[in-house]
């Protein structure tokens, strides 16, 4: 197995600064071990002494197995590649959103009430990456006649790599979940050294998987950085109200959360009333999931959904308006001028 370095890597420090490329520089990683040898390591929440070499394991993650599922297939086009479309599997589904690339695509098996197989192509076709099932062309399945799906849902995790005042390193395994899944609680007292993502069907360590996911303005350049909002920021120190509307796709609606209540407007507002306590916020979350920014401002009627206008930003009369359309990648650049 080939050892990679953490020298190669962009890491982020927890407190949002740069990590010293060159104290990791011998932390090597060889399969589902990271070795991490005597020394200090400089991170931005503080150095960090390791009492000795030291090697942790990356556990493995399991899987999620659903026997028998029932549904009855329908007849709609089965669109390969897309997540739009009938005959979802249930299993995969969190918040109402498919855990996209989550179900073994060898795991797939349908059959009658009376056990026989059915055939994948002729009997039935799936779309493995998003987990939808529909009939095939041999018309063997009647309509409306149940059939019975089993399958392997894929689990994800996020662990931590942290060290103790004493020097010791501690491997914290994350909560394993098919979309988002979260952080390790960190003990008082420890640093952070990384973070180790393991994805779906990970067999082994990759160098890409192990990363700081704590970033800032400061790390990150982005059109809200310092500066480019002074009148709201003006209104939240005065102790003024403050109207803000976060306006997307599903991933402002938090569709991809276990708890769509951890969205990142319900934490936006939060964390500025504990900043700004005399201030009166609201956040207003106006998005649905599916669409494009082009869908509100354009009056297109692909999405064909019931309050997809932007007059609802509008009637908000915000101070500031956060904007996110992740779906807007999939437009091409001619159509979207």
């Amino acid at each position: 197995m080939k050892k990679t370095t953490l020298a190669t890597l962009i890491v982020l420090s927890a407190a949002g600064a740069y990590t010293s490329q060159d104290s990791f520089q011998n932390i090597q990683v060889d399969g589902t071990n990271i070795s991490i040898p005597q020394g200090s390591y400089q991170t931005a929440a503080g150095v960090v002494r390791i009492a000795k070499d030291q090697t942790v394991q990356v556990t493995a993650v399991t899987s999620l197995r659903v026997e028998d599922e029932e549904m009855v297939l329908p007849k709609t086009p089965l669109n390969p590649g897309t997540w739009k479309g009938n005959g979802k599997l249930s299993k995969l589904r969190v918040a109402n959103i498919t855990a996209c690339g989550s179900v073994d695509p060898e795991s797939i098996t349908v059959v009658r009430k009376n056990r026989s197989p059915l055939k994948e192509g002729e009997d039935y076709l799936a779309e493995k990456r998003w987990g939808r099932i529909v009939k095939g062309p041999s018309g063997a399945v009647a309509d409306n006649e149940p059939v019975f799906v089993s399958y392997t849902c894929r689990l994800q995790r996020l662990d931590t790599v942290a060290a103790d005042k004493a020097g010791k390193v501690l491997y914290l395994e994350g909560k394993e979940s098919m979309i988002a899944p979260p952080l390790p609680a960190l003990p008082d007292g420890c640093i952070v050294l990384f973070n180790v993502y393991r994805p779906y069907d990970s067999s082994v360590l990759l160098q890409s998987n192990i990363f700081l996911n704590e970033v800032d303005a400061k790390t990150v350049a982005t059109g809200s950085t310092p500066g480019r909002t002074p009148k709201t920021l003006a209104k939240l120190k005065a102790g003024e109200p403050v109207t803000i509307v976060c306006w997307g796709d599903s991933v402002t609606v938090g569709a991809d959360l276990e708890n769509p209540q951890d969205r990142y407007s319900n934490q936006l507002e939060q964390r500025l009333k504990a900043k700004f306590p005399r201030a009166d916020i609201t956040v207003t979350n106006i998005s649905i999931g599916g669409t494009q920014s082009a869908y509100w401002l354009k009056g297109w009627d692909e999405k064909k959904t019931e309050g997809c206008t932007f007059a609802r930003v509008l009637a908000a009369k915000p101070d500031l308006v956060t904007l996110e359309f992740v779906n807007d990648t999939s437009i091409p650049i001619a159509r979207s001028r």
